[in-house]
């Protein structure tokens, strides 16, 4: 492992990349789920693209992931950011054609890149953990995501009425050119964490093997939340288009609420987590998952849903450092990525099917569906946590 102090750079430089992509990414939350509606003119066609790839995870992102792992543990964490770089600018300009063309034939590869762009996903966790001391991974996560989410707080509400009143392809083409000043990032200014390559030939059977029996729990937690949360969130901002009409702007400023809380309760949480540990905060986190449901499913306009944003950031703050920091602190470096790899591919080729269960259930039974399977199913992933959740022995 490269010592702390001569790889801190490196998390100047995530955090810059990941200002960059939070900036995009703010724009894509409030306008992608309402682009795919208005052209393919269906939320059970949405729910199928969210199938496929999406920012989370999707079929392709979960093969794209685990292949992450094993590239990153065996070619180093830089190499593998920047393909995963690359995958995103390619997703992008078919985006930008997309909606130049308003050829809806393109959001299938669009929505596929997208997914293989998640390949760079464990080499980013990787080397946060690589690049400080153990003591201080909770607190590099939340930096990290703190930077990454900071954007969308502003951006976010800009993003609906650029959308509304220049177009899709604005968007997309922003998308598209900060992607390519993250990949300058990378190649220019990165260092290199991995010191110790997995050695030996590869094989399907030693790759699907998870290195560290303890995360099997974590694995079945994390994948049955998953599934469950997907279910709604990938066709929320979908299903409110379609039934209550919100436009654009109104999305922005829905996410820009979430986006708010999200930067408000990062880093305090990673503070809570350095000092008490992941366990608590999961639970936490996930049974917030309560009221969100349970406000979408009464809200009917930006306003009410606004409110639940808020809720649903404190969801997020404290659910991502506390995980992350839980699996890196579980795993040894050389294997790191992989473990990290293969934990987010697995529970993302098991939730895959959550958004088209959604898009089934909207169509099928109505709006409110979704969120009670989603409500039924976050009662039971509470239960999974106190019984497989616990934090690694301190060093």
């Amino acid at each position: 492992m490269v010592r702390p102090s001569s790889a801190a750079g490196n998390l100047r430089v995530l955090s810059l990349t990941n200002l960059l992509s939070g900036a995009y990414n703010s724009l894509l939350q409030v306008v992608l789920q309402p682009f795919v509606f208005r052209l393919a003119g269906s939320v059970l066609l949405l729910s199928v693209l969210q199938a496929l790839a999406t920012r989370l995870g999707g079929i392709v992102g979960a093969l794209a992931q685990f292949a992450g792992g094993q590239l990153a543990d065996r070619r180093g964490r830089r190499p593998t950011l920047l393909l995963g770089s690359a995958f995103n600018m390619l997703a992008f300009s078919l985006f930008l054609a997309t909606a130049l063309t308003s050829s809806p034939i393109l959001l299938v590869p669009a929505f596929a890149f997208l997914g293989l762009g998640l390949l760079s996903s464990p080499a980013v966790q990787s080397t946060v953990a690589e690049s400080v001391d153990i003591r201080e991974r909770a607190m590099a996560y939340s930096y990290v995501l703190f930077f990454a989410n900071l954007p969308a707080a502003i951006l976010a509400f800009a993003g609906g009425y650029l959308a509304d009143r220049f177009g899709y392809g604005l968007i997309f083409g922003m998308s598209l050119g900060l992607e390519a000043g993250i990949f300058t990032l990378f190649a220019l200014f990165l260092q290199e964490t991995l010191r110790d390559p997995s050695a030996g030939r590869w094989s399907l059977r030693e790759a699907l093997r998870l290195r560290e029996p303890r995360l099997k729990g974590v694995l079945l937690v994390t994948t049955v939340d998953l599934f469950v949360w997907t279910i709604t969130i990938m066709i929320i901002y979908g299903m409110a288009t379609a039934e209550f009409g919100f436009t654009n702007a109104d999305i922005g400023l829905i996410y820009g609420i979430w986006a708010i809380t999200f930067v408000a309760g990062a880093l305090p949480s990673g503070k809570i987590v350095e000092r008490y540990g992941s366990r608590w905060m999961i639970f936490l986190s996930e049974s917030l998952g309560i009221p969100v449901m349970l406000g979408w499913i009464y809200a009917r306009t930006p306003l009410a849903f606004a409110l639940v944003s808020v809720v649903n950031g404190i969801v997020a703050a404290t659910w991502v450092p506390a995980l992350q920091t839980l699996i890196a602190n579980s795993v040894e470096d050389r294997v790191r990525a992989q473990v990290i790899g293969q934990i987010t591919a697995i529970r993302s080729l098991f939730a895959f099917p959550a958004p088209f269960l959604g898009g089934i259930l909207y169509e099928t039974f109505g709006y409110e569906a979704p969120m009670v399977a989603s409500l039924v199913g976050i009662v039971g992933t509470l239960v999974l946590v106190l019984r497989f959740i616990h934090d690694p022995p301190k060093e």
